[in-house]
């Protein structure tokens, strides 16, 4: 059969080997024509160059070069009328992209992805990204049959998610539509979706007769439809075929492994599946009567079916919810819900659901924050469309105080699932840890409008309302809470903080009361009792009843540092011992401080959930930093080997710390005044805008804007040009009152203001598309609105800056190979380079008076530092010389030119703690506290009350570190001429010697999630090696991990817990050169991250694995530097004549401790990164 491809005007005829374009034949030489008819027949594919060449060479070898030449000819032909059918796909091959017909001279048939529908086309399937499944309607409307189309809708959802190829919509969000009157292109526009798939059956003895079919939302045209006649023994095949027939529609790219998710079933038996099927239909419920009848259910299947794994996890699911309700005991119920998770794990570890359920019981019942994160983490890796891994992980997030991650998880998960009430309750709530109380108030609204029997709805709405001292509509959402909840608890809880904070407080007792008599007749959360003493303020039945929520492993602690009833408690010493207990961080979230019992009226508590001296802002706007403020700031990470040109000895000028605090603070710029304007990070995703005096006093709001994330403010102080958050890219221009906004038509990278406010200068992607990593500079004119080019070139020009005059401009450029330091006249292009060092030179900002230049520089090649020279290049000086990056950005002048800003932070930890030896601090989980070395003894020192105490003698101990969850600690032990790895409880008690052997068994480090220990021994070769091995927490199973006859040592775990870092002398011959190496516990190959004739050692690695910390003597001296997880971007940290030894990350990534003797004798060093 003769094939013939029809795109645009041209036409390829196989079998003539022509191609014709408006029917005029185009000549091609032969192996263009077979380039061309390769390119054509994998049409959307990418193909690689190797295969390529392979099919059309064959056995005649060629190189790269005759491939690209034949692709620039046929582009030459091709490319007309602006269409560009062959795109490079970089460091890989070419696609071919257009649509195109396919022909036998009697039949067409679509091939660019658009399906053919009666009565026209629908839209292109490569525009549909989402579907919602429709309950299935029973045509028999029997009572029996209830169950049967919601739950063929819920497995068919599970098996479309599962593929990751379609976003669907969960169960719980097409549920409220089962029996809707509403038309199904209806419901597809309030879930938010492209297509819907709708159907009915009917059932008739042990047959069953079922039709399907896909609605597109827009067109409302059926895109595919098919009847089924079958047994009801055969629905599985049903299903899997349906399934198959959405996935291949929406996906050209349909995989084996995608087919293998579709089709994986969990049971073949129909009586087993049945049942699974009404658990879930009553588990959708979430009444108290629907769990336990859900529960019975997925029992019933597991007797059927005793691997039945996906209902061991329903019943784990169901055990969770349980004590929520007031059912059950969580002390009975979690035990119960682990049982179940672990065993549906063990029958099948990729059911990202079970993942899912085993993070919630670490999280609530063990407490467990690092082993829940990774559960979450692994279900989202095995399911990235799973809406409610990362629901339940911005929950987590929430409650550790990472507010910025929790929305950013939470937004995610309301891409997948717009209309769930649960996710738009936790949004709602994250808002509000940022005072955000309005948003707040309007998100739990709107929820309750389209989900009005939600009770979690109206109980935060109650906390929201009182906040903002709208009491009367708190009164009306408690009575629509306690009727929803069925007089839960918690819903009770909500009543009586309404009624303390009305001034009622005789009622608010009444109240409690009744939770405590029922409490006498069957379960009731402890933790609910006790936050009604709390807004009462009787401390000491607080604290009786947070006792015994602890007992019983009560899961709202999870919430204490959320919970604003228990803020005047923070600073109780029984308070800080019980959020130690559940292993939460200690304090408050983040933006959160604390207040005193003064803050709080027992009789007239305040309208403010928050206490009236909270610092949360109603101006604290979530964002992801954008290009307005740091594009290009990557720049700064190049490393360089040399140093700038000696034109004068380095400087050292006075440092004045001006904000301190656990948060990070950045991007500083004068005011005309003379303030600071600066942003100060929530979180690594979410910042503010400050402002403060020169002397860092009076910190308050830098913007009157509320959307204002952060933004460039004009030198006379009255507009501003801003970014709105990581959802919106546009850039604006406003008023800084936030009047007169306009939405701009260009994307900025690095910019800024004119001195006369009246035009702005800005890098941006080079006009020529052409160029990769093109960038150009621009000026934008506010009066007349025209953007003039100023430097094209076909490099990367970025970091524009006026001069004081307005008539030049600094800049830096790689236009001659490396980043140096330009000026150019605006009217002439007159040009002129001041730097001539091999290393990155960034960010020039002129002096006040025009005669200087401040900028910065990597010319020392390990890190960052602030230089200053003359207007002309002359008189390079060093003007700091710190750890770390010394950034300083635009605009850092003061007004009088005598002061710059840069961040500047190491502090000597422990004062008074030194010793002859190292120390080799290492920090808690939860940060509070850090246990180190001392020649005869192992120590604990606490963070907060600086307070020292002792563990355990020790007769040469050393590299001690905590367990997991803070109540062990693990280190290494000279016992009988042997070294091995000893446990301790924290106490002191405990004692255990995990290795016992005949061997040197040192180094020891926990797993994440504690479960194995790392160490290096002399086990396999003897005492001139040494190797890395794993072993369980309790020393059994001892397993080699990598051994080469050369010393393996220092191993540290990375996040995942999946492959371990170490150092080994084993590279150029055993010469006494360690290096940096890491490899999988699995085994296999080692990866080598250093490459240096030096001492690499002590590797590190940060909480979220990104980064290795470690120590060289590459100066000489041992000193810590940082390279990222894969040996790139490698970084010095630390500068000093002394040794710096034993690197070891804070919890949460900002920070390293040390242990240095250049006080003279060993003591204990913090550098915030």
């Amino acid at each position: 059969m003769a094939t013939i491809y029809q795109f645009g005007k041209f036409v390829l005829d196989i079998q003539e080997q022509t191609l014709t374009s408006d029917g005029n034949v185009v000549h091609l030489p032969l192996k263009e024509f077979e380039t061309l008819q390769m390119l054509v027949e994998n049409n959307g594919k990418v193909l690689t160059k190797d295969e390529m060449m392979s099919a059309i060479w064959k056995d005649t070898f060629v190189e790269e070069g005759n491939l690209a030449q034949y692709v620039s000819r046929l582009r030459k032909i091709l490319n007309v009328d602006g269409n560009q059918y062959i795109k490079t796909i970089s460091k890989r091959g070419y696609r071919f992209l257009a649509d195109v017909r396919v022909s036998d001279r009697d039949v067409v048939i679509e091939r660019h992805l658009t399906l053919k529908v009666a009565g026209g086309e629908a839209r292109r399937l490569g525009e549909i990204k989402s579907i919602a499944v429709l309950p299935f309607q029973s045509l028999a409307s029997l009572d029996a049959d209830e169950f049967f189309g919601p739950g063929i809708a819920d497995a068919l959802i599970t098996q479309l998610t599962r593929t990751g190829q379609v976003i669907t919509r969960p169960t719980a969000s097409v549920l409220r539509f089962r029996s809707s009157e509403q038309d199904s292109i209806t419901i597809a526009g309030l879930l938010n979706v492209d297509a819907i798939l709708e159907g009915n059956f009917q059932r008739s003895g042990n047959r069953l007769r079922l039709t399907a079919q896909l609605l597109d939302s827009e067109s409302g045209k059926t895109v595919w439809a098919e009847s089924f006649n079958t047994d009801i023994d055969d629905i599985f095949d049903v299903q899997d075929r349906i399934a198959e027939r959405i996935v291949n529609a929406f996906s050209d790219s349909y995989t084996a492994e995608a087919r293998g998710n579709v089709t994986k079933r969990y049971t073949d038996n129909n009586a087993a599946y049945e049942e699974y099927l009404k658990g879930r239909f009553n588990f959708s419920k979430r009444t108290g009567e629907g769990l336990k009848n859900s529960l019975r259910n997925f029992e019933k299947a597991i007797e059927i079916d005793p691997l039945y794994a996906l209902a061991y996890a329903g019943i784990a699911e169901v055990y969770q919810l349980l004590p929520l309700s007031d059912e059950i005991e969580p002390r009975t119920a979690f035990p119960k819900a682990k049982a179940a998770v672990l065993r549906a794990l063990e029958i099948d570890d990729a059911i990202p659901e079970a993942h899912v359920s085993l993070g919630v019981i670490l999280m609530d019942y063990d407490w467990n924050w690092r082993g829940a994160e990774l559960s979450f983490q692994k279900a989202i890796e095995l399911n990235p469309n799973y809406a409610a891994a990362h629901q339940v992980y911005g929950t987590i997030l929430l409650r550790l105080g990472r507010i910025g991650d929790a929305i950013l998880e939470l937004k995610k998960a309301q891409s997948l699932d717009p209309h769930s009430p649960a996710l738009n309750t936790w949004m709602g709530e994250a808002f509000a840890e940022i005072g955000e109380h309005d948003a707040e108030i309007r998100i739990h609204t709107k929820t309750t409008r389209f989900a009005p029997d939600y009770l979690f709805a109206y109980y935060f709405l109650v906390q929201s309302y009182v906040t903002t001292g709208r009491l009367d509509e708190a009164a009306q959402a408690a009575e629509h809470a306690v009727l929803l909840s069925d007089d839960m608890s918690l819903t009770r809880s909500a009543s009586i903080y309404l009624k303390a904070h009305s001034g009622n407080t005789a009622a608010a007792r009444d109240e409690l009361e009744m939770l405590i008599q029922k409490r006498r007749e069957k379960y009731v959360s402890a933790i609910n009792i006790a936050s009604g003493f709390a807004v009462l303020h009787e401390t000491d039945e607080v604290f009786k009843w947070l006792e015994i929520a602890g007992e019983e492993r009560d899961s709202n602690l999870t919430w204490l540092n959320v919970d604003r009833e228990f803020d005047y408690l923070r600073d109780d010493p029984r308070f800080k011992a019980i959020v130690r207990r559940v292993d939460l961080p200690q304090g408050n979230s983040q933006i959160v401080s604390s207040t005193t019992d003064a803050d709080l009226s027992v009789d007239a508590p305040p309208a403010d959930r928050t206490g009236s001296t909270k610092s949360k802002r109603t101006w604290a706007i979530v964002a992801i930093a954008t290009t307005l403020i740091i594009a290009g700031i990557v720049g700064l990470y190049f490393v360089r080997t040399s140093r700038l040109s000696p034109r004068g000895a380095s400087e050292k000028n006075t440092l004045i710390k001006l904000t301190s605090g656990t948060l990070n603070d950045g991007y500083p710029r004068f005011t005309r005044d003379g303030q600071i304007r600066f942003l100060r990070f929530l979180d690594k995703h979410t910042n503010v805008t400050y402002i403060m005096n020169a002397d860092g006093t009076d910190i308050r709001p830098g913007s009157a804007i509320p959307s204002l994330t952060n933004g460039v403010f004009s030198p006379d102080e009255t507009k501003v040009f801003f970014h709105k958050g990581p959802e919106d890219p546009t850039l604006y221009l406003a008023n800084v009152d936030g009047s007169n906004e306009q939405a701009m038509s260009f994307k900025p990278g690095n910019c800024l203001w004119s001195p006369d406010s009246k035009q702005f200068v800005y890098q941006a992607k080079g006009r020529d598309e052409s160029i990769p990593n093109n960038s150009d500079i621009y000026i934008y004119t506010l009066e007349s609105g025209t953007i003039q080019p100023v430097v094209e070139s076909p490099f990367f020009d970025s970091d524009p800056t006026f001069s004081p005059d307005g008539k030049s401009i600094a800049y830096a450029s790689d236009v001659e190979g490396n980043f140096e330091i330009y000026t150019r006249v605006i009217a002439t292009g007159e040009t002129r380079r001041l730097t001539y060092s091999p290393g990155h030179e960034a960010f020039p900002t002129y002096s006040p008076d025009g005669t200087q230049i401040i900028f910065n520089s990597d010319a020392e090649k390990e890190n960052t530092d602030v230089y200053l020279m003359n207007i002309d290049g002359s008189n390079v000086r060093k003007m700091t010389d710190a750890p770390g990056w010394d950034v300083v950005p635009a605009n850092s002048w003061s007004p009088d030119g005598t002061m710059n800003i840069e961040p500047y932070a190491p502090k000597h930890v422990g004062p008074g703690i030194e010793s002859d030896q190292p120390l080799g601090p290492v920090y808690s989980h939860d940060g509070r506290f850090v246990v180190y070395q001392m020649p005869d003894e192992i120590r604990v020192y606490d963070l907060d009350t600086r307070s020292d105490r002792s563990v355990i003698k020790t007769s040469a101990g050393g590299n001690p570190s905590f367990s997991p969850d803070g109540q062990k600690i693990l280190f290494q032990e000279r016992i009988d001429e042997n070294t091995e790895i000893c446990q301790v409880n924290i106490d002191g008690s405990g004692f255990i010697n995990l290795t016992n052997a005949t061997f040197r068994d040192m180094a020891p480090a926990y797993s994440p999630d504690g479960s194995k220990i790392a160490f290096a021994s002399n086990r396999e070769f003897g005492t001139s090696t040494f190797e890395l091995y794993t072993m369980n927490s309790d020393g059994t199973d001892t397993k080699l991990v990598f051994g080469d006859r050369a010393m393996s040592v220092n191993p540290a775990w990375s996040a995942d817990g999946k492959t371990l870092f170490f150092s080994n002398d084993r590279e150029d011959g055993r010469v006494g050169n360690f290096e940096v190496f890491s490899v999988s516990i699995e085994g296999g190959p080692e990866k080598r991250l250093t490459h240096r004739r030096s001492f690499d050692v002590d590797p590190a690695v940060s909480p979220d694995g990104s980064r290795v910390a470690f120590v060289s003597n590459t100066d000489g001296n041992p000193e810590i530097y940082l390279m990222n997880a894969d040996g790139t971007g490698l970084l010095r940290l630390t500068r000093d004549l002394k040794n710096d030894l034993l690197p070891h990350w804070s919890p949460d990534g900002r920070k390293l401790i040390f242990t240095s003797d250049r006080s003279g004798r060993y003591a204990m060093y913090e550098i915030e990164l």
